[in-house]
């Protein structure tokens, strides 16, 4: 049997993929028709499915790469930043570059039935965001770190010394963290809430995705990244979302995991 070497162009940060192929056709098909929705469909994936991989893409960049807006026939729609433009146009250059220097070698290539893989680590924790610590305030069995994320948004982890010691944290360093959606807490108020939970941010409920034991409510914070709450359906009734609602993020920083590549 014959096989050919072909290239799958990976941008990462930090061992940490931003964006492949997937993820350029879809920037694409959004540029292209302004739809999240329509860009979806045009590459065969669910609207739900597109959703989470713009969501996880504006996290993890610097800036977000896609943004929403208000206004037109259709009601709004979704469009590229400039950033997102630049880096479609980076990829395929550098995509075309690699399989050219692949062809350049000339034929197909003969290899055994079975190959190596490469691993990789994946993290199902929903929400995960790239962050830069800000704040080290160190008491006598604990750590709380700040980071600030994209935008004015700051989120704090509490960690224990020996985990400071163990990721090498310091002020300035770049780290990821991951938030279970099920460890997000919303909450309906005109004004901040006078409680606990050391993380309290504003957002604005941007979807809705129900299912038959819970529904995800898809929220868009300060700076552009966007967090993911996972609740019981029965408190559907007792919230009652609707798509443009601000809401009130909650989660404590023992829930906030650090991650360092």
């Amino acid at each position: 049997m014959n096989y050919r070497f072909i290239a799958q162009l990976i941008l990462q940060d930090q061992e940490q993929k931003l964006l492949s192929r997937e993820e350029i056709d879809l920037l694409k098909e959004v540029d292209r028709r302004g739809q999240l929705r329509q860009a979806a469909l045009a590459i065969g994936i669910s609207y739900k499915k597109a959703w989470l991989l713009i969501e996880r893409v504006n996290n993890l960049s610097p800036a977000p790469l896609v943004e929403r807006f208000k206004g037109g026939a259709q009601g709004g729609g979704s469009r590229l930043t400039p950033l997102g433009q630049r880096l479609i146009q980076v990829f395929e250059s550098i995509d075309q570059l690699a399989n050219n220097l692949l062809d350049s070698f000339g034929g197909d290539l003969s290899a055994p039935q079975h190959f190596l893989q490469g691993l990789s680590m994946k993290i199902s924790t929903r929400n995960q965001f790239s962050g830069k610590i800000i704040a080290l305030d160190e008491g006598p069995i604990f750590v709380q770190v700040t980071l600030q994320l994209s935008g004015k948004t700051q989120i704090t982890a509490t960690i224990t010394h020996h985990a400071l010691e163990d990721l090498h944290l310091s002020l300035n360093k770049e780290v990821f963290a991951a938030i279970k959606a099920s460890n997000v807490i919303l909450a309906k108020s005109d004004a901040p809430l006078n409680i606990s939970t050391g993380n309290q941010l504003e957002g604005q409920v941007v979807e809705l995705f129900e299912g038959q034991v819970h529904y995800e409510v898809i929220l868009s914070l300060e700076g552009g990244n966007h967090v993911c709450a996972t609740l019981p359906v029965q408190a559907l009734t007792e919230l009652a979302p609707r798509i443009g609602d601000k809401l009130w993020v909650l989660f404590q920083p023992s829930d906030v995991i650090l991650i360092t590549l």
